[in-house]
């Protein structure tokens, strides 16, 4: 299943069409926040969402990117998270803690 009812650059129905030239800020992020593969929605969270979502400062998220600890979608020079990946990794990461 294709993310969007029709895919070409100026189709009425992709949604960067309804945004004009300036496609960026508030419109691009309504469009990544629709975006989904293969019939399963996804949410592309900031690094700002990540350290709230997880109590940690935004430098600690960065700097775990940047070392490859922490799951990563690179667009461009930005960072973005998905929300299930970092849902797995930190179930991966209860299952790896010492229980005592």
């Amino acid at each position: 299943m294709r993310a969007f009812p029709r895919e070409e650059p100026g189709a009425k129905g992709a949604p960067w069409f309804q945004c004009g030239s300036n496609f960026s800020g508030r419109c691009a992020r309504a469009v990544l926040a629709r975006f989904s593969i293969d019939c399963m929605s996804t949410r592309l969270l900031t690094a700002a969402e990540v350290a709230e979502l997880l109590g940690v400062p935004i430098s600690w998220v960065y700097e775990q990117s940047r070392r490859g600890l922490i799951p990563t979608v690179a667009l461009g020079r930005y960072r973005r998270f998905r929300e299930q990946a970092i849902t797995a990794w930190i179930e991966r990461l209860e299952q790896r803690a010492p229980r005592g």
